[in-house]
């Protein structure tokens, strides 16, 4: 069991250094190091336990605010099933003692491959990948088979201490120092901006809606005169989309349109019964509706119910905003590598990201661990990034 202990102490260390004391996300190389490393199955599904475990230790507290009946109980068994789901994968695919080369990178492959896309995708955020973004800045899918490489090849010179797996490690190292020293992160467009607010929860009664409407029309309203052209505003900011907010906003919904200004408003959109679609409303000079495709489970993704938000996880996820090719991230997509990966196969310009934390005290890491996975997703690919939250 010290064993054990031991492992379960490396994964819980090197998860808080990265996440929650906001340390270099380089070190997340050593986790893959961690696993080729471990004596056994159990040792490695202790250690990637405690990793995932420390790294999403908010969840519980996340559980109860958005279910304030259900009590800390249910929030801190979600928390260790979370937790305990991920780790199994590893220890599935552990690479055991005698195996090739071959096979240890066709295990570390299928782990990457099967935590990357839905549905293991869905729920698997502090993904190791992230690093690539502070690698390799900018170099896209190139990057992200870089960052595989580099992990392959330590878990290689771990299992055998050869030179050649150094030496390897040793130029991927150099090119990022290289590639790090001369990237330049792209500004976002001149006229674009995101409107930050600290609104907390949308209110339940009528007086309060109208006022928290106002808020935001009077916040749109000076970036218009200011001569901004698109005004982003954070996840659900504005509620549900009712036949009375199209009222309040129809004056400024003219006004924007005559000076050449889009709103793109953080709304649900009611589909049917309890359904509802999470999702950006343009107002303005141009209109739409921008869907979001991965609401966070449990909390608004529940596709066993009658009601809830609706997923839609293979859309691509962009669209064209005043001229430019947008990737949007939704709040929870945030935390995940698929949703943008899909998205940069339609070659965005920009990526926007809207998020909406009124559950979040300023005790919590989640939102900065949302806010740095983000910001490496959007650096991996080289494009500059617009975000608007709400606490």
């Amino acid at each position: 069991m010290r064993a054990y202990a031991c492992c379960f102490m490396a994964g819980t260390t090197l998860a808080m250094i990265v996440w929650s004391l906001g340390s270099a996300v380089t070190l997340l190389l050593l986790l893959p190091m961690l696993w080729a490393a471990m004596a056994d199955r159990s040792s490695v599904w202790f250690g990637m336990f405690g990793y995932y475990l420390a790294g999403a230790h908010d969840v519980p507290v996340v559980v109860v605010a958005f279910f304030p009946d259900v009590g800390m109980i249910v929030g801190l068994l979600i928390w260790l099933l979370h937790a305990a789901l991920l780790a199994l994968c590893w220890s599935c695919l552990w690479i055991g003692r005698e195996r090739s080369p071959r096979a240890v990178l066709v295990r570390f492959g299928l782990i990457c491959g099967l935590m990357l896309l839905p549905p293991p995708g869905s729920v698997h955020w502090l993904s190791p990948l992230l690093v690539a973004g502070e690698l390799y800045p900018g170099c896209g899918c190139v990057g992200l088979a870089a960052t595989f490489l580099l992990m392959a090849l330590l878990i290689l010179y771990v299992r055998n201490c050869s030179v050649i797996h150094l030496k390897v490690v040793t130029v991927l190292l150099l090119a990022s120092i290289i590639l790090n020293a001369r990237y330049v992160q792209p500004p976002p467009p001149e006229d674009w901006v995101a409107v930050n607010t600290e609104h907390g929860g949308f209110p339940a009664d009528l007086a309060g809606r109208y006022q928290r409407h106002q808020q935001l029309i009077a916040a749109a309203r000076v970036r218009i005169d200011a001569g901004d052209k698109v005004i982003v505003f954070p996840e659900e900011v504005a509620g549900l989309w009712t036949a009375a907010g199209q009222y309040w906003w129809r004056d400024l919904d003219e006004y924007a349109r005559r000076r050449g200004a889009s709103i793109l408003l953080g709304v649900d959109v009611l589909i049917e019964n309890k359904k509802f679609r999470d999702a950006l409303l343009l107002l303005g000079a141009q209109k739409g509706q921008i869907f979001s495709r991965q609401p966070i489970p449990l909390g608004l993704w529940r596709p066993w119910s009658e009601e809830g938000a609706v997923a839609d996880l293979w859309q691509w996820g962009t669209s064209e905003v005043h001229g430019k090719k947008v990737a949007f991230s939704f709040c929870y997509e945030d935390l995940l590598l698929w949703p943008l990966a899909i998205s940069m196969s339609d070659k965005p310009d920009v990526v926007v990201s809207v998020a909406n934390h009124w559950f979040a005290s300023e005790q919590m890491v989640h939102p900065d661990i949302q806010r740095r996975s983000v910001t490496l997703m959007a650096r991996l690919f080289g494009l500059p990034l617009i975000r608007a939250t709400n606490r």
